[in-house]
C-alpha cells in the first residue's frame, strides 16, 4: 500500500489533499511529505540533522504539462538549495529528482530534462551536498540513465536509484558498480507490467538480494 499512496500523494494536490484526509492514509503521508513550503520544511530537516540523521528532499508537485511547469519545478530546488545554503545545512541533506518532474514526458524531454536538472546539480554541488536521479516507470530509465552519465562527467557524486523488481536491473546494476559511483537501491513502486517486471513478493526480495550483491561486490 505504501508505494502507491506516497506516489499518488506527490503526482496531485487533489490527490494529496484527499489522502491527507482520510485517517488510514494521513500517518502514511504526513510520514514521507512533512511539508508543503520551503519554510515548513526547514525546521524538520534542522530538527532531524541535530538528532545525527542524514536525509534526501525531494520535491513533490503535480504532473508536469507544460516547459514553464518544468522551470518552475527546477526553481523550486534551487530555493530549497539556497535556503539550505544560507543555514548551513548542505552537507547534511541530499536532494532527490523526478526528471518527470523537469519535463522528461514533454517533447524533447530528454534535453529539457537535462538541461533543467543541471543547474540543480550545479547548486547542490557548490554548497556541499549531491543530487539522487530517481527511477520512474521502466519507459523512462534508458534517457534517466544517460542524464546520469551526462551529468556525472561534470559532477561525477550524482547518483542514481535502481528498481529491483524489474529484469533489467541486475545488468544496470552491474554497469553501474564501479568505483565512486553513488546507487540507491529499491523495490520499486510503480505498477509496471509482467513483461518487465516481477510481480510475486518473494520474487521481488530474491532479485533485491542479488541486484545488492552486484553492487557491494562493485
Amino acid at each position: 500500500m505504501l508505494g502507491p499512496v506516497i506516489l499518488a500523494a506527490s503526482r496531485s494536490d487533489r490527490m494529496r489533499r484527499l489522502i491527507s484526509a482520510a485517517p488510514v492514509t494521513k500517518q502514511v503521508v504526513d510520514r514521507f511529505i512533512p511539508g508543503e513550503t520551503v519554510d515548513e520544511i526547514v525546521p524538520i530537516v534542522r530538527e532531524l540533522t541535530d538528532r545525527g540523521l542524514e536525509l534526501t528532499m525531494d520535491v513533490v508537485g503535480e504532473d508536469i504539462t507544460t516547459p514553464e511547469q518544468a522551470e518552475a519545478a527546477r526553481d523550486a530546488y534551487l530555493a530549497l538549495i539556497e535556503r539550505l545554503r544560507t543555514l548551513e545545512l548542505g552537507t547534511r541533506a541530499e536532494m532527490s529528482v523526478k526528471l518527470s518532474m523537469f519535463g522528461q514526458a514533454l517533447p524533447g524531454g530528454h534535453e529539457l530534462a537535462l538541461a533543467n536538472v543541471r543547474p540543480v546539480v550545479e547548486a547542490a554541488a557548490a554548497i556541499g551536498t549531491t543530487v539522487t536521479l530517481d527511477a520512474e516507470d521502466h519507459t523512462t530509465l534508458d534517457s534517466m540513465f544517460a542524464i546520469h552519465e551526462e551529468l556525472r562527467k561534470d559532477f561525477p557524486q550524482t547518483g542514481c536509484v535502481i528498481q529491483a523488481y524489474l529484469f533489467r536491473t541486475e545488468a544496470d546494476a552491474r554497469r553501474l558498480a564501479g568505483a565512486g559511483s553513488r546507487v540507491r537501491l529499491v523495490k520499486g513502486a510503480y505498477k509496471e507490467p509482467a513483461e518487465v517486471a516481477y510481480q510475486q513478493k518473494h520474487e521481488i526480495d530474491k532479485a533485491y538480494v542479488r541486484v545488492l550483491r552486484i553492487l557491494m561486490e562493485g
